[in-house]
């Protein structure tokens, strides 16, 4: 991840003219908090094993799942452990964590090009909001 970070800080001086001083605080923040391909890959796979196990799912399930994943999303704790936890709140059997895993072995570099958009279309939208453009 260092390498794609570099070009971040570079391409928002360089393309975007972003102060070095925001974003040295910005972009390692952004990329620590709220982590959207954790949270991505926690509901889709808590929804997709409810249909797997032939759970039902209600208002309150989304709720819990909402509240879980933002949770987990400020915690960063990593995919498969937020599998897990997610899970096992929800009483779903955890052996499913590997088929998941390899699922997410097909998808991280699309999950990641877009978590890398994401994070720079943020940082410039706040940037320039708070006046951090040269």
């Amino acid at each position: 991840m260092d390498a794609p970070l570099k070009q971040i800080y570079e391409t928002s001086k360089k393309e975007f003219h972003i102060k070095p001083e925001f974003s040295s605080f910005w972009i390692p923040m952004s990329s620590a908090m709220l982590a959207l391909q954790t949270t991505v890959n926690v509901i889709l796979a808590t929804v997709l094993m409810t249909e797997m196990i032939g759970m039902p799912l209600s208002i309150t399930f989304f709720f819990v799942l909402m509240f879980l994943t933002l949770e987990m999303s400020l915690a960063s704790p990593g995919t498969t452990a937020s599998w897990v936890i997610a899970f096992e709140a929800f009483s779903m059997p955890t052996s499913y964590v590997g088929l998941f895993s390899t699922y997410r072995c097909l998808t991280i570099n699309y999950s990641v090009a877009a978590v890398l958009a994401y994070n720079m279309f943020e940082q410039v939208e706040v940037a320039n909001r708070m006046g951090a453009i040269e």
